[in-house]
């Protein structure tokens, strides 16, 4: 799922919580569900939350104020990054991302316990 967000974005998830400022694009990899939000255009000041993603990769061109455990810090300018889905200390699996941009619903993640199961 894709979503584009002009102006002002929250970012509420404790994963990821952050706020930013100009211009936001986001390609999400999560299950489907009722929570998810729907994939579109959203006005400024748009509010994004659900389950968190399995993988998520996020386009920021602007300001971007980020308070989570993975990142704190300030952006100003053009910042692409990705995130993905925490492993649970001492526990072993393999990650294999197929990212289409261009048609993000043939993006599939998989998990996998052996390099053998993910072929």
């Amino acid at each position: 799922m894709v979503t584009h967000v002009p102006g002002v974005a929250l970012r509420s998830s404790a994963e990821d919580a952050g706020l930013s400022i100009g211009y936001t694009r986001t390609l999400t990899i999560a299950p489907l569900g009722a929570d998810a939000p729907a994939p579109g255009r959203y006005g400024p000041g748009a509010v994004l939350s659900g389950a968190p993603p399995l993988a998520q990769l996020r386009r920021i061109i602007g300001f971007d104020l980020a308070l989570n455990p993975g990142r704190v810090g300030v952006m100003l300018g053009f910042s692409e990054d990705a995130l993905l889905a925490r492993v649970p200390a001492r526990a072993s699996m393999v990650r294999r991302l197929v990212l289409v941009p261009g048609q993000p619903a043939e993006s599939r993640l998989t998990i996998c316990r052996e390099v053998e199961e993910c072929n």
